[in-house]
């Protein structure tokens, strides 16, 4: 049974930049990332993480939370692209090559990205493809089986925003190779991060289903500072926290989708505030 502490977690989103700088975008998250931890207050509390078996265990001076993982149901079918087109439309087909550039001018300014001519010529020549999608509300995918991004000509929310954001999900799939980060990350960690990786070069025009999640990802930035993002890109051996902690704290993330009231919600918090203070107190 999970005992609750009484602490809440203080977390400030910031989700735009202030002022001129001639700091990196990488950098610039950072910055941000370090405004929200120093708004945190950490406890002081000896804090212990362990995994035993199926279940991760939280330990503090006050009280101890289990989390017991269930595996993924995996059996379901997976979609099966159809109509598959090359695009023909030219205002698409701008939005396309001037996403693509954004993704380019990230890479340049990047200081953790490595092979960076290599990784140029990948987004340069990546296929991105028309095809049916299960519903109009669904804009556009990368899917690493194909190596491809599709997008939905129906939809009209199609703009260069979304496509950046697939891109990075495109440039991620390649550079993480053999790197240890799927299975230890969310989805709900993962499509926030690279969120926030998409809107630090162009900002969305309607709010995502991502959004309220990314305050999290700045804060583990701000812990973690830029190997954090290098995690991102190149894997967990990036950052010198355990694997398992990462994991906890991205399964409590993925939690509070399914949260229906305020002692739930406050209750993942928790874990992630306390995952956070033993981050920030061993930096």
């Amino acid at each position: 049974m999970k005992k609750i502490i009484s602490i809440l977690l203080i977390l400030a989103t910031v989700l735009s930049f202030f002022g001129c700088s001639n700091s990196s975008i990488e950098e610039q998250i950072v910055s941000n990332g370090k405004r929200i931890t120093d708004e945190i207050s950490f406890t002081q509390d000896n804090i212990s993480i362990s995994k035993i078996g199926n279940d991760y265990v939280v330990t503090t001076n006050q009280a101890q939370r289990t989390y017991s993982i269930v595996q993924d149901d995996k059996s379901s079918d997976e979609f099966v692209w159809t109509n598959i087109q090359e695009i023909t439309s030219s205002n698409i087909l701008k939005i396309v090559i001037s996403s693509k550039n954004l993704i380019i001018g990230y890479i340049n300014e990047s200081l953790v990205l490595k092979n960076k001519e290599a990784l140029i010529s990948y987004i340069n020549n990546l296929p991105v493809k028309v095809a049916d999608f299960p519903n109009n509300s669904l804009v556009a995918a990368f899917d690493e089986n194909y190596d491809t991004i599709f997008v939905n000509i129906k939809s009209n929310l199609l703009d260069k925003h979304t496509l950046v954001h697939e891109l990075f999900h495109a440039l991620s799939n390649k550079t993480r190779s053999n790197g240890i980060w799927n299975s230890y990350c969310t989805s709900k960690f993962d499509e926030a991060f690279t969120e926030l990786l998409a809107n630090s070069i162009i900002k969305s025009n309607y709010p995502t289903a991502y959004d309220k999640y990314i305050k999290y990802v700045y804060a583990f930035i701000g812990c973690t500072g830029l190997n954090g993002i290098s995690a991102y890109f190149y894997g967990l051996n990036e950052i010198q926290i355990p694997k398992t902690e990462f994991h906890l704290y991205s399964i409590a993330l993925e939690c509070l989708d399914n949260c229906k009231t305020n002692k739930e919600i406050k209750s993942e918090e928790l874990t992630l505030y306390l995952v956070l203070s033993k981050w920030g107190l061993e930096k």
